[in-house]
């Protein structure tokens, strides 16, 4: 799974939340952990979709904290020869305005990714893919479904 991302995603929208996982409304926050699910990339081209779930229990561990104070912080883990260890980690800070969401991990370096969904218990981000893939000229669409 690529580092991408939080890095990588373009564009986070939509804050919703639920009293179960089925209704909405505009209660849930970001605030807290959320962990890998499935990460999907959208073509441009027809509209398909491809999966690409979450490999092993290790990557699984993937994931991100939000903190109140609008600080983030990612962690990425590999299998190495049958050893979960941790790939990479990422600290910036995070600003949400309406549905988008800016992540700053550097400075004067960011990206903004759209909340497609936010509950109590799941977190849909939407990104441009930053490539195109398929050839049609426009860039493909990543999706990434996080979990508490």
């Amino acid at each position: 799974m690529k580092k991408f991302i939080l890095p990588s995603l373009c564009a986070f929208t939509l804050l919703f939340s639920c009293n179960n996982d089925d209704d909405s409304s505009s209660n849930a926050s970001i605030v807290g952990t959320w962990n890998y699910v499935k990460y999907q990339t959208q073509f441009s081209k027809d509209n398909h979709i491809e999966d690409e779930d979450i490999a092993n229990e290790c990557t699984k561990q993937d994931g991100y904290t939000f903190s109140s104070d609008n600080k983030y912080s990612a962690i990425g883990h590999d299998d190495f020869g049958g050893s979960c260890t941790i790939d990479w980690r990422e600290n910036g800070t995070y600003q949400i305005s309406g549905k988008t969401i800016r992540i700053e991990y550097a400075p004067n370096d960011f990206d903004e990714a759209e909340i497609i969904s936010l509950t109590d218990h799941e977190l849909i981000l939407k990104s441009d893919y930053g490539e195109d893939l398929d050839g049609d000229g426009k860039n493909e669409i990543d999706l990434l479904i996080l979990k508490r």
